[in-house]
């Protein structure tokens, strides 16, 4: 299990580098807006890949996590932008 949550960090830490390059980063989180949304990846991966775990087993938990990390970092700032107004 503990491979998995590694290839899980990995897998958040990708989608949320992904996520900087096409520019998701809202501007009101700063100069250190890139380690949020890293974060926000690593944890949707994390949740994601335990409750794909829990829900499916281990070999769709990697698939869940993935789908489940895109679809956060590409709501956050959204839900950042939501909550200011």
């Amino acid at each position: 299990m503990l491979v998995l949550a590694l290839v899980w960090v990995v897998v958040g830490l990708v989608v949320g580098a992904l996520a900087l390059g096409a520019g998701l980063r809202p501007r009101t989180w700063g100069q250190r807006g890139w380690l949020g949304m890293l974060g926000v990846g690593v944890a949707a991966a994390l949740v994601g890949g335990v409750l794909g775990s829990l829900l499916f087993g281990r070999f769709f938990s990697t698939a869940v996590a993935l789908w489940i990390s895109v679809v956060a970092v590409a709501l956050a700032p959204r839900l950042v932008l939501l909550r200011q107004r």
